[in-house]
């Protein structure tokens, strides 16, 4: 396999992502990547108090990774350190599969 290739597995977990995501989730995760530079800082205020992606809407990512079984091995601090990776590869996939065809996926 090559440094910067896909395997199998990942390739299904990413798609399972997306799915799980779905329209919505994939939106709201592009808009967090487009208006903030990356999921790590994306951080506003609502209702003044600080919100943070990584503590809401991350945790419900990394509970969705808990039921894969990719992730049976992976202790909390895999969770914490993998998620958004996997969330910005599976944006980038998508981004890659709607140019291919043209349009949004």
């Amino acid at each position: 396999m090559k440094p910067n290739e896909i395997s199998e597995i990942e390739k299904d977990m990413f798609a399972r992502i997306l799915v799980w995501l779905g329209y919505d989730g994939i939106a709201f995760f592009q808009m967090c990547v487009d208006e903030y530079g990356s999921l790590v800082q994306s951080i506003w205020t609502e209702d003044g108090i600080p919100h943070s992606v990584h503590f809401r809407e991350g945790m419900h990512v990394r509970n969705f990774l808990r039921g894969l079984t990719y992730t049976e091995n992976w202790d909390a601090h895999d969770f914490d350190n993998r998620w958004m990776h996997i969330i910005q590869t599976a944006l980038s996939l998508c981004e890659a599969i709607s140019k291919k065809k043209g349009g949004e996926v």
